[in-house]
């Protein structure tokens, strides 16, 4: 199964190495890639959220019936395997049809793959704001800041859990302190590397500003 999380120009080759799959583009245009044609097929659709493509083919559309729940603080997710194991999430605000997934590894065990719902830590837990001084004109990296700050609220929530472990995409401070696929994470909450991410997190809160 392939999930792509967004929309954007750097995951054009990962969209195309994969057998078959959904884009969601911003003019609302979605394209099919399989077999060796480059463009399988092309379809107009309303405006979904989000796409996802299950290996069986099924091609599933959130907001084309497909059955929606609230999770926590997000107002809208699918149970995906239909277990309560894995929700596809909707995180609006960083691009078009943006989503996150929340796994389950264990027994109340949790792990939130937190996409480019924010690009750093700080953002995340809070300790510092949203830049909007990094790109032209005064935006930030989302297409739509204010939904995209209610996603990291939102976020915030679950990493605020400690059943949840939130993984972001972009989150520097993980970087060789954790397993990479293809290890398992499950058992993380009774992990050695756990355990280290939490003390560094806890001493960088407390630690007098520079």
């Amino acid at each position: 199964m392939g999930l792509l999380s967004s929309y954007a120009s750097d995951k054009h080759v990962q969209v195309y190495a994969l057998p078959t799959g959904w884009v969601h583009l911003p003019d609302r245009w979605i394209w099919q890639d399989g077999d060796d044609d480059i463009i399988k097929s092309r379809q107009r659709l309303p405006d979904y959220s989000f796409l996802v493509c299950h290996p069986s083919g099924k091609n599933i559309l959130f907001g084309a019936g497909l059955p929606k729940t609230s999770l926590g603080p997000f107002s809208h997710a699918h149970d995906f395997f239909g277990d309560g194991s894995f929700y596809i999430v909707d995180t609006p605000g960083h691009l078009p049809g943006h989503v996150t997934g929340l796994a389950q590894t264990g027994p109340d065990e949790w792990v939130m793959l937190g996409g480019d719902c924010c690009h750093a830590r700080s953002l995340l837990d809070g300790s510092r704001p949203l830049s909007l001084d990094g790109c032209p004109g005064g935006t930030s990296l989302h297409v739509d800041t204010d939904e995209a700050i209610k996603s990291m609220e939102r976020l915030r929530k679950l990493d605020q859990d400690d059943t949840v472990f939130v993984a972001l995409s972009h989150d520097a401070t993980l970087e060789g302190k954790m397993p990479e696929y293809p290890t398992a994470l499950n058992g993380w909450r009774e992990s050695s590397w756990w355990e280290s991410i939490k003390r560094e997190r806890t001493q960088a809160l407390i630690r007098p500003a520079a």
